[in-house]
């Protein structure tokens, strides 16, 4: 059983395994709880949770499978995941005509990508004057001379 966060910042996971069965039941708590909850019936051997995940929880996922007469096969090894945030203590500070973006991350994260948009017309440097878009591989990430 294989747990995957889907996307930066989402509170989405993927659930994946290997079987043959006809049919699988996914099962979900917090980690710890005895309130487990059925997620879904599928044929698939994978499944996206893309709500009912709160952010810094952990959760302990299990997969059931189902043979060709409907009775269930013993539970898969459980997989625990904790929804944490990918970047925290996130701060955008602003002087004269610069605001800067800083942030702490825990993950391995090579890239991230930001984008300044103004709420009225403003020069940011953008060829529509609206929005600017940065990237950058570290904190802090600066978007220079924004003049409102």
């Amino acid at each position: 059983l294989t747990l995957t966060r889907l996307g930066a910042g989402l509170l989405h996971v993927q659930v994946s395994w290997t079987g043959s069965s006809p049919r699988y039941e996914v099962f979900y708590s917090l980690s710890g709880s005895n309130d487990i909850q059925s997620l879904v019936n599928t044929t698939d051997t994978t499944y996206s949770v893309t709500s009912g995940l709160t952010q810094g929880q952990t959760y302990e996922f299990f997969v059931v499978s189902y043979g060709n007469d409907g009775t269930p096969v013993l539970p898969s090894v459980n997989s625990n995941i904790e929804i944490q945030p990918l970047v925290c203590n996130f701060i955008a500070t602003s002087t004269s005509n610069n605001i800067t973006l800083t942030w702490i991350t825990t993950y391995s994260i090579t890239s991230y990508n930001a984008m300044l948009q103004c709420r009225r017309l403003c020069d940011v440097s953008a060829d529509n004057g609206t929005s600017v878009e940065k990237n950058s591989s570290s904190s802090p990430l600066v978007f220079s001379d924004v003049n409102p």
